[in-house]
């Protein structure tokens, strides 16, 4: 679905959302537009989510003011494209580090088998975040992967104690925090 608004604090355990032919597929939301609003302290555990590209363990597409404290525990994100443990895409409005800070993301499996992949999200523009921490997952990127971002658009993206920790990372191009 469509998210105009705040979502946060929703706790969820075996989370399964199959549309592989579809885009913006996320285990809590497809696709929030909230400029100005906020994503926050969600825990999901126990995911398997697919979609096409624009897929996220958390949301398949983010637009958020603030974006602290969520995780994604256990399970698996595939798609064609744009696939991360939170968020497929991600891009801010916010441009405070407190503002998007202790994204979690472990045991989880990430794969996108022809583009871009990566820990938190697949496809950034214009992040900043503080102290992600990516533990014992698996990424492949069908062409880039990287421990937090798959792949940047543009410049402006920020990373601060960076945690990338037993992971796999494979991938034409790849990196421990985002590909260049």
């Amino acid at each position: 679905g469509l998210s105009s608004h705040t979502v946060c604090n929703v706790t969820a355990t075996d989370v399964t959302v199959k549309m592989p032919f579809t885009s913006y597929v996320g285990g809590i939301c497809g696709q929030q537009n909230a400029y100005g609003g906020d994503t926050g302290n969600n825990i999901l555990e126990n995911v398997d989510v697919t979609g096409r590209t624009n897929v996220g363990g958390l949301m398949g597409y983010c637009v958020g003011w603030r974006t602290t404290g969520s995780k994604v525990i256990n399970g698996s994100v595939t798609g064609y494209s744009s696939v991360g443990g939170l968020y497929g895409y991600q891009g801010m409005t916010g441009r405070a580090f407190e503002d998007h800070a202790d994204w979690w993301i472990e045991k989880v499996t990430i794969t996108a088998t022809a583009s871009t992949a990566g820990g938190i999200t697949g496809q950034a523009a214009s992040v900043y975040c503080n102290n992600p921490t990516v533990k014992d997952c698996v990424i492949n990127g069908g062409a880039v992967a990287g421990g937090i971002v798959g792949g940047s658009v543009g410049t402006g993206s920020t990373y601060q104690n960076v945690n990338v920790i037993g992971c796999t990372i494979s991938g034409d191009v790849t990196q421990d925090v985002a590909p260049n």
